[in-house]
């Protein structure tokens, strides 16, 4: 009796053999329902990518000896396609030639077992496989899933641990116009629904325009942009937004009336909290600075900080600055506020 560990994980499966001989491949096919699995022969190299594709397949067993070198070269192509290019594969090599087993590895082979394959070492090699296969595809889901509820950013905090940085970045903080009397006046569904909305409509635009969102806080967003270009960005990302809420309609709002603070300046990013709950997020005047210039803005209004019309390229034009006074701040400073046609 052959006993394969995670031989269960292959069960439904459906194997492409890839051989010059269709003896072999019955062979196989008559140990892989065994177990069942599923299989299909391809024995020529133009077949196995169609082949592959068309039955999604969740493995090849390759012969690398197909005649005329073959068998590299559909190594190759399988992992140059985008459809093929994460499948395991296993190759079958009767030649006791490191060297060529090497070459294998290089073109793309998962893996090799000598020809003719002992049944054990073939399905345990291919289970470990399609088992680290789909363990990197749940990671991949399950960091897309938490995508929808955490920033890029705490994601490769996650992943490397970089810890408190210093950064220079251009922040867009964004909040409603009326939000206080609209949840008195309508029943606390619509306003969800409404701030669910005009929240999402601006993190998708974030998103576009390259910055992402560090937080929701009720009716408010802070969004970062710290890439070489970020103040562009914000400033397109904030045209963008008012344009867009000019034109929406929610249950409550039409048209929406965002308001919008942008600064640009250093501050500190990191996680805050503790080991068991802590979010990653950033502190300083600067944040704090955005925040202010938000509340100064009317509806479907941007108001930008003289740091931001400072780095900003001639692509933006601003109004006079009026001359507001911040709370924090010592005197009054210049706020512009952005033309937005």
């Amino acid at each position: 009796m052959i006993i394969i560990p995670n031989i269960e994980i292959l069960k439904g499966t459906t194997f492409l053999v890839v051989d010059n001989s269709k003896l072999v491949y019955r062979a196989m096919r008559t140990m892989f329902r065994r177990f069942g699995i599923e299989s299909l022969f391809a024995a020529r190299a133009d077949e196995v990518i169609p082949l592959a594709i068309e039955h999604n397949v969740d493995a090849i067993i390759l012969d690398i000896n197909l005649p005329n070198g073959d068998g590299i070269r559909v190594c190759k192509a399988l992992r140059e396609n985008d459809s093929t290019k994460s499948l395991p594969l296993i190759v079958l090599t009767g030649l006791n030639d490191p060297e060529h087993h090497i070459a294998a590895l290089d073109s793309g082979a998962d893996d090799f077992v000598g020809k003719p394959p002992q049944p054990q070492v073939l399905l345990r090699r291919i289970s470990t496989i399609v088992a680290q296969r789909r363990a990197e595809e749940e990671n991949q889901n399950l960091v897309q899933a938490l995508g929808r509820y955490i920033s890029p950013a705490t994601i490769n905090q996650a992943k490397y641990n970089k810890g408190v940085e210093r950064i220079t970045a251009t922040l867009l903080f964004s909040d409603m116009r009326g939000f206080t009397a609209a949840s008195y006046s309508h029943d606390a569904a619509d306003v969800f629904t409404g701030i669910n909305d005009a929240l999402g409509l601006q993190s998708e635009i974030v998103r576009d325009y390259g910055g992402y969102v560090d937080g929701f806080s009720g009716d408010g967003m802070i969004a970062v942009f710290d890439s070489a270009d970020s103040t562009d960005q914000a400033l397109r990302a904030s045209a963008e937004i008012i344009k867009q809420a000019r034109v929406t309609d929610t249950s409550i709002w039409n048209p929406l009336p965002i308001g919008i603070g942008l600064n640009r300046g250093e501050m500190i990013r990191g996680d805050l909290g503790s080991d068991s709950r802590c979010s990653f997020t950033v502190i300083g005047s600067a944040v704090n600075v955005s925040a202010r210039l938000c509340g100064v803005a009317k509806a479907m209004q941007a108001v930008a900080s003289q740091s931001v019309v400072e780095a900003s390229s001639d692509s933006f034009t601003f109004e006079d600055p009026t001359f507001v006074n911040l709370k924090g701040l010592p005197k009054a400073v210049p706020a512009y506020t952005l033309i937005v046609p």
